[in-house]
């Protein structure tokens, strides 16, 4: 199975747009060593995110916009790929049927349901993306028009500049900064403050549950 090098890019800036936290800031961390920085072996268990991560991702969704709007070719990806990109896009469009508007000046620490929905459909659909390639893709692909990639990269990079204002706002509070200043703060954590049990335990025999809603956590602008 092989596929071009602007495919593998799409691909991986449509993982990365899923595994955006639950207010659409940072990249999610979800194993050891974030940033291979051994100061933060505990983020990931903090549901912790990093907003480098994110800064790295519109990087990559613009340079992917670029190359389609110059050559004006399609994308084709693996149709495990394709779905996982028609999850998202059809989230973001129950995103904006709930008619979510955030108050610049009144940014809740409890992450707005509209936006809890929005991770949850998608961090699921990351998921069933991962357990279905976890052995090996199918070989049956899809082919994304340039009209289709054009839209649906500008709404990405939409989202993800909406999250990093929202991340200045929230992150960058301090001695004289009222989160206008530019000063992009690095991590977040979460905290899962309602859920629901699923009847399930981990190896260790503790209870799993399923999150419904979550409240964010801010540290000082950088860590180490």
């Amino acid at each position: 199975f092989m596929s071009s090098p602007i495919a593998k890019l799409f691909v991986l800036a449509a993982i990365k747009f899923a595994t955006r936290d639950v207010y659409g800031m940072g990249i999610e961390y979800e194993a050891n060593k974030p940033g291979w920085n051994d100061a933060m072996n505990g983020l990931a268990g903090m549901i912790g995110s990093g907003m480098p991560e994110t800064f790295e991702l519109l990087n990559c969704i613009r340079y992917v916009l670029s190359v389609v709007t110059k050559f004006q070719e399609p994308i084709v990806v693996p149709v495990e790929a394709a779905t996982l990109v028609d999850s998202i896009n059809d989230a973001l469009d129950e995103l904006a049927m709930r008619s979510y508007v955030e108050n610049p000046e009144q940014i809740p620490y409890t992450v707005p349901d509209e936006l809890f929905q929005y991770w949850d459909a998608v961090s699921n659909a990351r998921e069933r993306y991962r357990s279905s390639t976890v052995t090996h893709f199918s070989g049956v692909e899809k082919e994304i028009s340039v009209t289709q990639a054009v839209t649906m990269l500008e709404r990405w990079i939409d989202q993800v500049e909406s999250g990093v204002s929202r991340s200045l706002l929230i992150g960058s509070q301090g001695d004289g900064d009222n989160g206008l200043s530019g000063l992009s703060p690095t991590y977040f954590s979460f905290n899962v403050t309602k859920w629901t049990l699923t009847g399930k335990k981990n190896k260790d025999g503790h209870p799993l549950v399923a999150p419904n809603q979550m409240k964010v956590g801010k540290f000082p602008l950088f860590l180490e």
